[in-house]
């Protein structure tokens, strides 16, 4: 199933707590992010949640200059 931002969200309340700080390889790759979900998820990026992370696919989300 396709995420959408509602799960993108409850994904980054999970990494907001640290469940995800050894995550080093994430493939979002052909879900329904936008801009929206996109702006969320670079709030975890920017906050060092995701330290260890090295490599992340994002493409066929439907991000926009916004996101």
């Amino acid at each position: 199933e396709n995420w959408s931002v509602r799960e993108l969200k409850a994904f980054c309340e999970a990494i907001a707590k640290g469940s995800l700080a050894n995550l080093k390889g994430l493939v979002l790759s052909g879900n329904q992010i936008g801009d929206a979900g996109m702006i969320e998820f670079s709030r975890q990026i920017a906050s060092g949640s995701l330290a260890k992370l090295e490599k992340l696919y994002l493409n066929n989300n439907n991000i926009g200059d916004e996101g």
